[in-house]
């Protein structure tokens, strides 16, 4: 699933992120509005990162590109 957080109403700035299993401590937080359709290995690796108590990064992981396609 691709999703971001819910805005803070006084920020402009969001996070994306993947996530492959549910978040439950986050369920009511989250803003899910796609998937992943090719490049899953990469989605394996990333998640393969050590995350810490938030599930953020302890290292840097960054996506150089990416597409956004919309169904009808």
């Amino acid at each position: 699933m691709l999703g971001t957080l819910k805005p803070n109403k006084d920020s402009k700035e969001f996070e994306l992120f993947i996530t492959t299993a549910p978040i439950p401590d986050l369920s009511d937080k989250l803003i899910i509005f796609g998937r992943v359709i090719k490049g899953e290995d990469v989605v394996q690796e990333i998640e393969e990162v050590d995350t810490d108590e938030h599930y953020r990064p302890k290292s840097p992981v960054g996506i150089v590109d990416i597409a956004l396609k919309q169904e009808a």
